[in-house]
């Protein structure tokens, strides 16, 4: 028998609303309140794939990947085996 836990719920839930915010964010050319959300997602779950790949296009879709790349790669290498 499964235990019920609520905490994982709710931490889903959230990412859930943080990609749905982040993608009308992207929406509305809004590119960098919408990588916020995404390095929210992330803070709950590093490796998290979909909004690691929303990450990357909004980077890629805004040039601002060069500006950023250095600060984030560190935490990527310690997180990815």
């Amino acid at each position: 028998m499964s235990r019920f836990d609520p905490g994982s719920l709710l931490v889903a839930a959230r990412i859930t609303v943080l990609l749905g915010k982040g993608q009308s964010l992207l929406n509305l050319d809004q590119a960098e309140e919408a990588l916020a959300c995404f390095d929210e997602v992330l803070a709950l779950d590093a490796s998290h794939p979909e909004a690691l790949v929303k990450k990357g296009a909004t980077w890629n879709g805004c040039g601002s990947w060069r500006r950023r790349w250095p600060a984030t790669i560190g935490p990527l290498r310690r997180t990815v085996p």
